[in-house]
């Protein structure tokens, strides 16, 4: 008899891709609000706004 594979939800390499994916767009937009925060004197809703911006690119 033939072996069939059993389909996963999620497998491994999935869990661990999204995971790379979600924690760099994460530090991005940390990154870049911080700066932003700094360098241009903007509020914390503003910086963050554009570090949400910014992570999309």
């Amino acid at each position: 008899m033939s072996k069939q594979k059993q389909s996963k939800l999620l497998n491994k390499k999935d869990f661990i891709a999204y995971f790379l994916v979600a924690g760099t767009g994460a530090v991005v937009q940390l990154v870049s609000g911080s700066i932003l925060r700094n360098q241009f004197d903007l509020t914390y809703g503003a910086s963050v706004s554009y570090g949400y911006i910014i992570s999309f690119l």
